[in-house]
């Protein structure tokens, strides 16, 4: 199993799950971690909208198949942040175009 930060193999994995969230979900801020409890590589997603279901239902097959086939222990934790004051405004506007 996989779990250094700076495996190609695991850089290439965290920029991969990184790309799907962030085309989906572009406000959204990271953390990348190496972890303890598993020892693992943990990707933190703060975003600005309470959608941390959809985010975990966007990578978990991808996130899996990374464990099971290819050996990486990667770990993807989507958390909610809320928006600072101008930021609210912004995200309200955009839930309003949907």
């Amino acid at each position: 199993m996989i779990t250094t930060l700076k495996h190609p193999r695991m850089q290439a994995a965290i920029a991969e799950l990184k790309g799907m969230i962030e085309r989906e979900y572009p406000n959204v801020q990271f953390r990348v971690y190496r972890g303890e409890d598993p020892v693992a590589v943990y990707i933190d997603v703060l975003t600005p909208v309470d959608n941390t279901l959809e985010i975990g239902r966007l990578i978990s097959e991808r996130e899996l198949q990374m464990h099971l086939d290819e050996g990486l222990e990667v770990y993807v934790v989507p958390g909610y942040a809320p928006p600072h004051n101008g930021e609210r405004e912004q995200v309200r506007d955009r839930r309003a175009a949907r």
